[in-house]
C-alpha cells in the first residue's frame, strides 16, 4: 500500500445516519400536510415510517390515500421532502477522526451519490464543506457519474494534484462502494454500521480491502499516526 495522504468518505450511513434524515424528511412532509387534515403531524410520520417499511417506493402515494387528500400529489410530496432543510448530526466517530487526519496533514474529501439537491441539503446541514478539502455530489455532473463510476475519484485527485494510488475510500454499501477499485489503484475501506447493509451483496464480487467498525480506526489501519516509540501525535 503506498502512503495514503488523501482519505475519501462517502456520506449517508458512513458519515450520517440516513434514517436520520428519512425521519427530517417525514417529519418536514408531516407539517406539510397537517394543516390541511385532521390528522396530526407525529401520527402522520408515523403512518409514513410504516408505509415505508410496508411498500418502498409508494409511500406518498399512501399517505395521500391515508389522509384522503387530493389537493397535493405524490411528486409535490417528493420535492417537500427532498427540499426540506434537514435535522440530521454526524455520527460520533466522524469529528474525532477528522481531527486526527488533519494533524497528520492527510487530506479529505466526500463523493456521494443521490438526488443533487437533497445531497447538498444533507452537506449545508452537517457543515461538511467547512470541514473538508473537496466535494462530489455525484448527481450534478448526472446519473453516469453516481459510483462505481471512477471519475469522482479522479476528479478529487486531479484537484488535488494528487496521486490515486495515494487515496483511500471509506464507504459502507457493498453493492457500490468498492467496486471502483477494480479500475482505480485506491485502498478501499468498509465501515460496518449496526444494521446497515449487512447482508447485501458485493457488486461483481468486488469488497474492501480494508474492514473497520469505528472511523476512529482509520488513521491506525492506514498507518497514518506515527505510533513508534519516541513520536507522539
Amino acid at each position: 500500500m503506498s502512503q495514503i495522504n488523501f482519505v475519501v468518505f462517502d456520506l449517508d450511513d458512513t458519515l450520517m445516519p440516513e434514517e436520520n434524515y428519512v425521519r427530517s424528511g417525514f417529519a418536514a412532509v408531516a407539517d406539510f400536510l397537517a394543516p390541511v387534515t385532521t390528522t396530526s403531524a407525529p401520527v402522520i410520520v408515523d403512518a409514513l415510517t410504516s408505509f415505508q417499511t410496508e411498500t418502498p417506493g409508494r409511500t406518498f402515494d399512501r399517505i395521500l390515500q391515508f389522509l384522503q387528500v387530493d389537493r397535493f400529489t405524490p411528486q409535490e410530496l417528493v420535492t417537500v421532502y427532498r427540499e426540506h432543510k434537514p435535522r440530521i448530526d454526524f455520527y460520533a466517530d466522524v469529528m474525532p477522526t477528522i481531527s486526527a487526519l488533519r494533524q497528520v496533514g492527510v487530506r479529505i474529501g466526500i463523493v456521494t451519490d443521490g438526488y443533487a439537491v437533497a445531497q447538498r441539503s444533507k452537506l449545508n446541514a452537517l457543515g461538511a464543506s467547512e470541514l473538508v478539502d473537496d466535494i462530489v455530489v455525484t448527481d450534478e455532473y448526472g446519473p453516469d457519474f453516481w459510483k462505481p463510476d471512477p471519475r469522482s475519484f479522479e476528479m478529487l485527485a486531479r484537484n488535488a494534484n494528487s496521486d490515486i494510488a495515494q487515496m483511500a475510500y471509506v464507504g459502507d454499501n457493498p453493492a457500490k462502494d468498492f467496486a471502483v477499485a477494480s479500475t482505480l489503484p485506491l485502498t478501499t475501506v468498509r465501515i460496518m454500521r449496526d444494521g446497515v447493509h449487512g447482508h447485501r451483496s458485493y457488486l461483481n464480487d468486488l469488497r474492501e480491502q480494508i474492514r473497520i467498525s469505528a472511523l476512529t480506526d482509520i488513521p491506525q489501519v492506514l498507518s497514518l499516526l506515527p505510533y513508534s516509540e519516541g513520536r507522539k501525535v
